[in-house]
């Protein structure tokens, strides 16, 4: 699938799969992990994403929208065309295993 990605990544990816449109509090509950580590994991795997000291390229898996009709305040998840090509190539790979 090229490259190491952290365990929580791949749970992401994976649950986003799932759940196109998830928002990421729903992640956070889901998934056991803080809202906080949510968004930045979500912000890195995403298309592109900035760090204070130096611009870091995201790996464009994942698109964040933000919900200006209910909630400003709500980011809903879900894969990008690489994403879903990504998902594909891990359903083939657990087939064969």
């Amino acid at each position: 699938m090229g490259g190491d990605y952290p365990p929580q990544w791949i749970d992401i990816i994976l649950l986003v799969a799932q759940r196109q449109g998830i928002t990421q509090t729903e992640i956070s509950e889901i998934l056991n992990m803080p809202q906080g580590s949510v968004s930045r994991n979500c912000k890195k795997l995403a298309s592109a994403y900035s760090e204070r000291e130096q611009g870091m390229v995201g790996l464009d898996l994942l698109e964040n929208r933000t919900d200006y009709v209910i909630d400003s305040r709500r980011h809903a998840v879900y894969l990008t065309k690489k994403g879903k090509e990504m998902v594909k190539k891990m359903q083939t790979f657990f087939k064969k295993g």
